[in-house]
């Protein structure tokens, strides 16, 4: 990301950018060359892209809260299902890029890594209602154990913890399954609370 600077802020003395883009670009290949001993630079997982999948998770558990303010009682469905596609396709192909980091050094097929991807992505969809399920007790807890709440979508919306506690409960979800943890296990990731 680059910021716009004033003209005239390097006047006296410029830098010389050639130069220095000329050194990054020397120190890139000889660590690409060390990671990647044999010369293909895999594509790596999108900051961007991951966070648009967060939104997009977070939207889909609590569509009324945090999907489009147009989202009503009829549509909400089909607004899910067009979310959920489109999230959880990027999710695997963000899961394909990470997992084909590792597997070039493993030299697994592409068509592997894309059956885990797709195995990984598949699994985590059919995680959500779980989830959300974790999730809504968590804010019943909060609501029940606040005097000053007036109501569930309060705690909700407006909570600042709300949004920190989705995050942490999707990704507890995906890394368990990722790690192929006891299916068990996502009941027993609770986000600590104050008593």
């Amino acid at each position: 990301m680059t910021k716009h600077v004033e003209p005239g802020v390097f006047d006296d003395e410029k830098p010389n950018l050639e130069e220095i883009v000329d050194s990054l670009r020397a120190l890139r290949k000889r660590s690409q060359q060390n990671r990647y001993r044999n010369g293909v630079l895999p594509q790596l997982p999108s900051r961007e892209d991951i966070l648009d999948i967060v939104d997009g998770l977070v939207a889909s558990l609590y569509p009324r809260h945090f999907g489009p303010s147009n989202v009503s009682v009829n549509s909400v469905d089909g607004f899910l299902l067009h979310t959920l596609d489109t999230t959880l396709r990027s999710l695997r192909e963000q899961i394909r890029r990470e997992l084909s980091l590792f597997n070039q050094a493993e030299e697994t097929s592409p068509e592997a890594t894309d059956r885990k991807a797709n195995s990984i992505a598949k699994a985590f969809a059919h995680s959500l209602p779980k989830v959300r399920a974790l999730l809504d007790s968590d804010i019943r807890a909060a609501f029940d154990g606040d005097p000053a709440a007036r109501s569930f979508d309060e705690v909700v919306f407006c909570y600042p913890a709300s949004p920190l506690s989705f995050g942490i409960a999707l990704l507890m979800s995906f890394i368990c399954l990722a790690r192929q943890c006891s299916p068990g296990s996502l009941a027993k990731l609770r986000i600590p609370r104050r008593e």
